[in-house]
C-alpha cells in the first residue's frame, strides 16, 4: 500500500469475492450474499467500519511473516472503498483480517476472541 492508495482507495486492493470462504457468508450460494455477522472477524470488520471502539484500543497477534502495520493500512484502505455492496466489503475485510491475524482483543477485554492466545493486558 502506498500513500496514494490511502488517499484514493480502489476496489483492486480487496480480495476477489470468490476467494472469500463460505464461513463469511450467511448463504454462500445465494445470488445476493450477506455477510455472516456470527463470525468474529466479520463483527470486527463492522466494528472498525463504525468506529466503535476506536481502533487504537484494538490489539492483535499477526500471523508469522505479516507486517501488522502494513496489514492495518490495507484494512483501512479496504474499508474506505466505495462502489460495491457493503455486505460484500465486510466479508472481504473479515477475510483479510483472518488471514493476517491469529487473534484479536480490545483493551480490558477479558474474553479471548478466536484462538484463546491473547496475553493479559
Amino acid at each position: 500500500m502506498t500513500k496514494l492508495d490511502e488517499a484514493f482507495p480502489t476496489l483492486g486492493k480487496l480480495p476477489p469475492l470468490d476467494w472469500v470462504p463460505d464461513r463469511f457468508w450467511v448463504d454462500p450460494k445465494a445470488d445476493r450474499r450477506y455477510e455472516n455477522r456470527n463470525d468474529p472477524w466479520v463483527e470486527l470488520a463492522h466494528t472498525f467500519f463504525a468506529g466503535r471502539p476506536p481502533a487504537t484500543q484494538w490489539h492483535a497477534i499477526p500471523r508469522e511473516g505479516v507486517n501488522a502495520e502494513k496489514a492495518w493500512v490495507a484494512v483501512v484502505v479496504a474499508l474506505r472503498c466505495y462502489g460495491l455492496r457493503h455486505e460484500e466489503k465486510m466479508a472481504q475485510v473479515a477475510y483479510m483480517l483472518s488471514e493476517w491475524f491469529e487473534d484479536f482483543w480490545w483493551d480490558g477485554d477479558a474474553a479471548l476472541r478466536i484462538a484463546g492466545t491473547a496475553p493479559a493486558i
